[in-house]
């Protein structure tokens, strides 16, 4: 049970990190309309989480077009 706890641990800190990716993402698109620095929307906490920088079996790192529309211009996707 407790590689079931990790992999469920495991699995919400990704999603946690991955959520401040979309949330970027969609600021970053509004930032392109009204040139507010984003700076001034958001900060980036010290703790962000990439999907692409970390190491998951079953994923791949992919490029994202238009690269805005993704953290780096980077994503995952479940192979």
């Amino acid at each position: 049970m407790g590689e079931d706890v990790e992999h469920v641990a495991l699995r919400l800190a990704y999603q946690a990190g991955h959520s401040i990716v979309w949330r970027d993402a969609v600021n970053g698109f509004y930032i392109t309309k009204c040139g507010i620095p984003m700076t001034q929307i958001v900060s980036e906490p010290p703790w962000r989480i990439e999907a692409e920088d970390m190491e998951l079996d079953g994923y791949k790192i992919v490029s994202v077009s238009p690269a805005e529309a993704a953290s780096g211009g980077k994503a995952i996707i479940t192979i």
